[in-house]
């Protein structure tokens, strides 16, 4: 006899299906306690005699016993077929107890051992879920709005379907979008950091990562005629005050921006999921300093990461981003210092509202590499601690200056591996 199997890895057990138990409105008896799940695709295994085989099937929100009157709402097969009854309508709502629990990554933060520090679900599915959702784009007007046109994963040379973007990417915005996840981090020497896919039922207590948000692959350039553009093949602009940066970003139209506190943490925050290593320079290289250098180095390697192996003696490429850190110090959005220590973005209240404060030991010019970070629900990358060196603990450098109305700096001018916290501040706007 025939049994259909499937484990949906969320502690209800195996579920087994008897395709004897009738038609029409009969229903197939299931062993699972609890019938709540989440979208998801799993694999069936289906047994007859000698003979097994799998199958991929894609379930549609919470579990019901098998009634093939119900099929259209059902668990479709790789080939067509329904394997278990879904009623999709349960989908909302959801108690978190019938959903998988969250991944995290836990730092310990008493160690100094980049490659130690950091355990739990690295590379977890949720993780590469987020990674997997993420891609870049060629960014090209069309009349008062956007088109998004996606570009290949191995190149952004290429467009997803194979088509040549070379000439687009030197002439369109280049942007890199992440999927829309929920997260949330803890404080104190052992810290984790949760990650979710799904909205939460307590949403209050987490911080939702928009979906719609771009963030520019490349360092920008601005020029008169074109404005402000992330595009390949072009050198990347400096010596621009804050206040003209800002005004060249809102000029190209209504929600542009520079990279902000959230943008500057989120992807740290990524790499240590991603990585379960502290050591960015030592993982993706460090980078050149060159002021000069043109864009569009890692253009060939798409979303693929960089390594110390050609990280080292040309752009780094992360998670689609060219030169996230080194080359060049990045004036960040609205991250402005205070006396006690930086006043940033809040994505409670979507304004630059929220202020970070920061102990007065660790304010004013000095050597400061970090060894233990603020975190907390925010997951603020900011020192509370800095003992650490170039290749212990964090490997970045931090520095707040202490005084009020100080531009912030992200990522690193410098020659030294002083990594994606980088952190400083200059004269006033």
């Amino acid at each position: 006899m025939a049994v259909f199997e499937a484990n949906f890895y969320d502690g209800t057990g195996k579920v087994y299906i008897d395709p004897n138990a009738g038609s029409g409105d009969a229903t197939a008896e299931t062993t699972a306690d609890c019938n709540c799940g989440e979208d998801r695709t799993v694999n069936v295994a289906v047994t007859a005699s000698s003979l097994s085989r799998k199958v991929t099937v894609n379930q549609e929100g919470v579990r019901e016993q098998f009634i093939p009157a119900d099929q259209e709402e059902g668990m479709m097969g790789s080939e067509g077929d329904y394997f278990l009854g879904i009623k999709a309508e349960y989908a909302d709502n959801l108690p978190d107890a019938c959903l998988p629990p969250p991944e995290h990554i836990h730092i310990d933060q008493t160690k100094t051992d980049p490659a130690q520090m950091i355990t739990g679900d690295v590379q977890g599915d949720t993780i590469k879920a987020i990674r997997e959702g993420s891609d870049c784009f060629v960014m090209k007007p069309e009349g008062d709005s956007w088109g998004l046109y996606r570009l290949s994963k191995e190149s952004r040379l290429k467009y997803v379907d194979g088509t040549d973007a070379s000439a687009d990417i030197k002439q369109y915005d280049v942007m890199m979008r992440l999927p829309e996840f929920w997260y949330r981090g803890t404080e104190g020497d052992q810290v984790d950091i949760y990650f979710k896919t799904i909205q939460p039922s307590d949403p209050e207590n987490w911080v939702h990562w928009d979906g719609n948000v771009l963030i520019g692959c490349y360092e920008v350039n601005y020029d008169s005629t074109n404005g402000l553009r992330s595009i390949s093949g072009v050198q990347s602009s400096d010596k621009i005050s804050l206040v003209d940066f800002k005004a060249y970003a809102e000029a190209k139209g209504k929600g542009f921006q520079l990279v902000d506190w959230q943008m500057h943490c989120i992807m740290v925050i990524l790499f240590y999921a991603w990585y379960g290593n502290t050591n960015a320079g030592a993982i993706c290289g460090i980078g050149t300093n060159s002021s000069e250098k043109e864009t569009g180095q890692t253009d060939s390697l798409g979303m693929t990461d960089t390594t110390a192996e050609n990280g080292n003696s040309m752009s780094i490429n992360f998670w689609g981003l060219e030169n996230w850190w080194g080359n060049k110090a990045e004036l960040m959005h609205d991250a402005i210092t205070t006396e006690t220590g930086i006043t940033v973005y809040n994505p409670d209240t979507g304004i630059f509202d929220r202020d970070i404060t920061i102990d007065s030991s660790l304010l004013g010019i000095g050597t400061r590499f970090v060894s233990k970070m603020k975190f907390g629900k925010y997951c603020d990358c900011i020192m509370t601690e800095a003992n650490g060196s170039k290749t212990s603990s964090y490997c970045s450098f931090q520095n707040v200056i202490g005084a009020s109305g100080c531009e912030g700096l992200r990522s690193s001018g410098l020659t030294n591996p002083y990594g994606p916290l980088y952190l400083f501040a200059v004269n006033p706007p």
